[in-house]
């Protein structure tokens, strides 16, 4: 038996209700995307001009789609959050950079490598942040120099992102923030404006 809540009884508000319910169970048991009474509302409101037979054909197929069916990646898309900015929880990188990752750097003294996870990392703030938090520590520890061109070092930093949106990780990959505001680098620390190449200087 998986982990989770269990969803709420069927029949209480109707069948509306129930297929929504039988819906965000599927989500939880294959996505593991918890949900609640907000998320069950806002969907009863946006299916409620579905037809019920209609609908209940529509999430019996999700239920039996694949991973990546069109309709499966669609609702994904839907369900998440994609909302996120450089050193979003700036006490954790500072505790990482400080505590955690030296001594990560002294247990991998011998193999010179760190290999590093970034679940949930939506459109890449969160694991390109991890990546800088990472070198600048290696540094601290004297395994990396500063150089005109950035940090140089011969220890392999590998870092992971995963995030349940397709969407987000193509955006992650492509590895170019900015737009109206600032927003993603809205509370970055100055220190760390040197990792970053305005658009159009990079050559």
């Amino acid at each position: 038996m998986t982990g989770g809540a269990a969803p709420p009884p069927a029949g209480s508000d109707g069948p509306l209700h129930d297929l929504v319910r039988r819906l965000l169970e599927d989500v939880r048991r294959k996505a593991g995307i918890r949900h609640d009474r907000p998320l069950e509302r806002k969907l009863v409101r946006i299916l409620a001009a579905m037809p019920l037979a209609v609908l209940e054909e529509w999430v019996a197929q999700i239920e039996g789609a694949p991973a990546d069916s069109p309709d499966w990646l669609s609702l994904i898309e839907n369900l998440t959050i994609h909302e996120t900015y450089f050193f979003r929880d700036l006490p954790h990188h500072t505790y990482l950079r400080g505590h955690l990752l030296p001594r990560l750097i002294a247990e991998r003294a011998t193999t010179r490598i760190l290999r590093l996870w970034s679940a949930g990392c939506a459109t890449g703030e969160e694991a390109y942040g991890l990546a800088i938090v990472t070198l600048e520590a290696l540094a601290d520890a004297g395994h990396a120099r500063r150089t005109a061109q950035g940090l140089e070092t011969d220890w392999t930093v590998e870092v992971l992102g995963t995030d349940l949106s397709r969407i987000a990780v193509r955006q992650a990959a492509n590895a170019c923030y900015g737009g109206e505001g600032l927003g993603p680098f809205r509370e970055m620390p100055s220190d760390y404006e040197s990792w970053f190449v305005p658009l159009g200087a990079e050559a």
